[in-house]
């Protein structure tokens, strides 16, 4: 069975005036069809970056989204 959703490896940092600030880093999540997953973290954690990586709204530094078998190369339409 496919999963869901599976991130690989992903890293992402954002660039500040003191040099860059990794917010995820070697994150490897597999969440099976019909499974359940919460994201809950203080301010800052990575949260709404996770969402947007997966939402394809922006691309992880290193390692790979999937969505239904498919990697998440960038935004796409139902």
């Amino acid at each position: 069975m496919t999963n869901l959703i599976d991130i690989k490896g992903v890293r992402h940092a954002y660039e500040t005036a003191d040099g860059p600030l990794p917010v995820l880093n070697g994150l490897d999540v597999s969440v099976e069809e019909g499974g359940f997953c919460a994201v809950v973290g203080p301010s800052g954690c990575g949260k709404s970056t996770l969402t947007r990586l997966i939402a394809g709204l922006m691309r992880p530094d290193e390692g790979e989204v999937w969505l239904h078998g498919e990697q998440v190369k960038g935004p796409r339409s139902p």
